[in-house]
């Protein structure tokens, strides 16, 4: 959310809360949250959309105000994150969605270096290997589809962005 600055640098934390609840998501992950702004953000969610919302915030490296949210309306069955190379980190989530444990985590990869993003996509998944299927990632991994990293990701995972229909789709009809 890039410190809750819209397209015009203005840090909106009421905007970026109204985006959020407008699409009516059960579970999101950003990146670049201010870890001040973690409560103003799950107030003001909580408010805009009548639920309780629970969050999970690690930072993208020791001594960094600055990190990955995942904000949740199902209560967590578990929580943990992980800090990868290149002063990154992931955050993670287990829910419980009609008795069945979903693994969710969000993440912020280099900017820097493709070379780096490919590693922290290994160190990714061999974290997210730990955890119980069906696994969702999110976040910015700074770089497109046809790059080292994304196709190291896809050759375990999907790619709901650029499948998103459909994946929306297959969502809203087990809600």
């Amino acid at each position: 959310i890039q410190f809750g600055q819209g397209t015009d640098a203005i840090e909106n934390y009421n905007r970026t809360t109204s985006w959020i609840a407008s699409q009516n998501p059960d579970v999101v992950g950003l990146c670049e949250v201010p870890a001040g702004s973690v409560p103003t953000i799950v107030a003001l969610l909580t408010q805009k959309t009548g639920r309780v919302w629970s969050p999970q915030f690690i930072p993208k490296y020791v001594g960094t105000d600055e990190g990955n949210l995942i904000l949740s309306r199902y209560a967590f069955v578990s929580v943990n994150g992980r800090f990868l190379s290149a002063n990154r980190s992931v955050a993670q989530a287990t829910i419980n969605v009609g008795g069945r444990n979903i693994s969710f985590f969000a993440t912020h990869l280099d900017d820097a270096a493709s070379s780096n993003r490919v590693v922290e996509v290994g160190e990714l998944k061999s974290f997210a290997s730990g955890f119980p299927e069906p696994r969702i990632f999110t976040g910015d991994f700074n770089g497109g589809p046809d790059t080292s990293e994304a196709i190291a990701m896809a050759d375990s995972y999907g790619d709901a962005w650029n499948d998103d229909i459909e994946c929306i789709a297959r969502l809203q009809e087990d809600r």
